[in-house]
This record gives C-alpha cells, sequence and structure tokens, in this order.
C-alpha cells in the first residue's frame, strides 16, 4: 500500500505537468500543477505515515515476544534465580519447589 501511494503521488505528478503543458496557455498550467502538487504531497506523506505506522507495529509486536518470553519464567525460591517456566527443577540449584514470577 506505501508502495502503491508513492507511484500514485508519482504519476499525479506527471499527469499534472503533461496535462498543463497540453492547456497551451500559462494560466491553465499553473492551475494543472497548482492542483498536482499538493495532491501528490498528500500521497507521498500517506504513504511514509502507512510506513511509519508498520514499523510501529513490528516493534509492538517485537517488545509483545519478548515481554511473554519475560513472564514465562520462573524463580527459585531457594536461590532467586530466574529459569524458563517449562523445566521442573531449578538449573543453577537443583530445588524442584518454585514460585511463578
Amino acid at each position: 500500500m506505501e508502495r502503491a501511494l508513492f507511484i500514485l503521488g508519482i504519476i499525479i505528478l506527471i499527469c499534472s505537468i503533461i496535462f498543463g503543458f497540453v492547456t497551451g496557455n500559462l494560466w491553465g498550467f499553473i492551475s494543472y500543477i497548482a492542483v498536482g502538487i499538493p495532491s501528490s504531497v498528500i500521497c507521498f506523506a500517506l504513504s511514509e505515515i502507512l510506513g511509519n505506522q508498520n514499523n510501529i507495529k513490528n516493534q509492538l509486536y517485537k517488545m509483545q515476544n519478548d515481554y511473554n518470553k519475560l513472564i514465562a519464567k520462573k524463580i527459585c525460591l531457594n536461590c532467586n534465580e530466574s529459569y524458563d517456566s517449562d523445566m521442573s527443577y531449578c538449573p543453577y540449584c537443583g530445588r524442584t519447589e518454585t514460585k511463578v514470577d
């Protein structure tokens, strides 16, 4: 979608320049350019916004995965070391009684 908006902005800009030349007078050229440039800038800005939004979404997914990995830890009652919750004993001291953090 980002790329499509960027290409659309380029197409709008090129078409406004071509149609401006086709009119054959200065005021026609200026009016087509006056409409084409803001329209293409809007497309470029929306493309950039969507790109930033996708980057933020990817960062949030990464943070969620990191958070899920952190909360899936157990803390040993004996040595206070953290370890994976799928283990049934503490790999540091060997104790089997644990609390979930």
